[in-house]
């Protein structure tokens, strides 16, 4: 593969990339956590598998002081996590863990998905595939969960082995009834991806909100199709999406519907749909797409979408950078909507004054919170200075200054500003806004927000590095606490990027631990 370098961080593995940092500061109105250290337990309880064609490798319940943790005997590894959504109590929550086995012959790759039921214990494990490959880059990029179908099935990629008659190895669509174990065939072999090269891979697919289509992306040849859940059916779409190592050039609509490519051919930024329709087109400049930590930022409900970009072709200072790619303060917004319409946000850039993202907020993503910052110089690894908030009103372009909070209002009345894709590693930002004062609380400079169902709502809780304690400093708190801002606090031993609430009190890590908020 040309390794063409357009320094641009789309790559969802580079997404997931931690950067270790010093523990935010806090605001004086901020709450001291009093953190205790979070402790395992001997005690376990060791479910019996379900079993296809021999063992899968044992996975195992570990009590601990918090609540629990699922440990491997190390044949299998944590990759995917999905929440099983539920209208009443606590969902199911599925562990999707892959193994890879070296022979003489090839690699056995193999996956199962490890069901749970955080508040019973209740805990299955299922197999979903195992095969001897001979192109595992291609099928590690494919082969894997894309999403819940519903509150019962999950919806996979399963890959079959190549064969003595040099025949390649295949790809199914397949679905999971997570409470029995049944699996059902959607598609028993995709053929349409049989004219891929063996050189090639694929770039991160999805399932669109709906549940109805699954789309597939090749990497460097950039062909799309859409499949359709219901009757199997498999479409190419007319449109390319060429990618260029090591970055991943789309950034797709949270409906999974829209799609913004970086067509770097033809020196654009395209909006399609999955009929394959340029809904807009947008010129880039070469300092916009030279060393961004982030891209297209999509608002939770995919009615705007927000690029960071600079007025000038000047280079523009680096305030963040490693082996993989710099984060570049930028001073203009570039504010579009589902249909591809457009405008602009300038600050003076003369003047060392510089913006981005920090939120969404409203019913409708009617508000973004931008974080306003100086920075002086021009060299890597500047730290902001001077940091403020604006709300912008995207349907108008208003912007209005927010000022921070010292009385601390009643929790209930503050709303959360969160990313729907956050920025590598722990640097998001992290507020609570309320928007008839406009006046906000700062959490933490840096941190992640626990992703949250839309059914989980009484809580909210987050992250942020604390490398002086040896982890990461995990925070939640009331949301109907009409005394304020209060904070229960927990140092999770390990280097955690990314939560997830597991029905109204758990918490549970891309590791597989789960805490139990009392």
């Amino acid at each position: 593969m040309k390794k063409t370098v357009i320094l641009i961080l789309l790559c969802a593995c580079l997404a997931l990339t931690g950067c270790e940092g010093e523990e935010a500061e806090r605001e004086s109105n901020a709450v001291t956590p009093q953190p205790t250290l979070q402790t395992m337990q001997t005690v376990s309880a060791t479910p019996v598998p379900t079993t296809e064609n021999g063992t899968i490798g044992a996975v195992e319940k570990v009590e601990t002081e918090n609540g629990f943790r699922l440990a491997t005997d190390g044949t299998y590894n944590p990759f995917q996590l999905f929440t099983a959504a539920s209208d009443e109590g606590t969902p199911y929550v599925v562990h999707v863990l892959t193994s890879n086995e070296s022979l003489v012959n090839g690699v056995r790759f193999g996956a199962i998905a490890a069901v749970i039921h955080p508040d019973s214990g209740e805990f299955r494990t299922y197999p979903l595939f195992s095969a001897i490959i001979n192109d595992s880059y291609a099928a590690h990029s494919i082969a894997k969960a894309y999403g819940m179908l519903d509150s019962r099935h999950l919806l996979y990629i399963a890959v079959q082995g190549a064969n003595d008659e040099g025949e390649v190895q295949s790809y199914s669509v397949e679905k999971l009834d997570i409470t029995s174990g049944e699996k059902t065939v959607i598609v028993p072999a995709i053929r349409e991806l049989d004219s891929i090269s063996q050189e090639e891979h694929f770039a991160p697919g999805w399932m669109t909100a709906s549940g109805e289509s699954l789309v597939l992306n090749s990497y460097s040849e950039g062909k799309l199709w859409v499949i359709d859940i219901a009757d199997g059916e498999v479409r190419q779409l007319p449109k390319q999406t060429k990618h260029s190592w090591p970055f991943f050039l789309t950034s797709v609509s949270p409906d999974g519907e829209l799609i913004w490519h970086l067509d770097s051919d033809n020196s654009r930024f395209v909006l399609l749909d999955l009929e394959g329709n340029e809904r807009s087109t947008v010129p880039f400049s070469s300092e916009a797409i030279r060393g961004q930590s982030g891209w297209f930022y999509w608002s939770p409900n995919g009615k705007y979408a927000i690029f960071d970009d600079s007025s000038t072709s000047e280079q523009n200072p680096v305030i963040y950078e490693d082996s993989e790619f710099s984060l570049k303060a930028m001073n203009k917004l570039n504010i579009y909507t589902r249909e591809g319409n457009g405008q602009s946000i300038m600050f003076d850039r003369s003047k060392g004054q510089f913006v981005e993202v920090a939120g969404w907020l409203g019913a409708e993503d009617e508000y973004a919170v931008l974080r306003f910052y100086d920075v002086e110089g021009a060299s890597a690894s500047l730290v902001p200075d001077n940091v403020s908030f604006l709300l912008l009103h995207l349907p108008t372009g208003g912007l209005t200054a927010l000022q921070p909070n010292a009385d601390r209002l009643p929790g209930e009345k503050l709303e959360l500003a969160s990313l729907y894709k956050s920025r590598p590693g722990l640097r998001e930002p992290l507020l609570l806004v309320d928007l008839d004062s406009h006046t906000y609380v700062l959490l933490s400079d840096s941190g992640a927000w626990a992703k949250q169902s839309s059914n989980e709502a009484s809580k909210r809780a987050w992250i942020e590095a604390a490398s002086q304690l040896g982890g990461t400093l995990l925070h939640w708190e009331g949301k109907d606490d009409t005394r304020g801002i209060e904070k229960e606090s927990l140092v999770l031993q390990e280097n955690v990027r990314e939560i997830s609430f597991a029905g109204e009190n758990w918490i549970v890590t891309e590791d597989m631990v789960y805490i139990r908020m009392d």
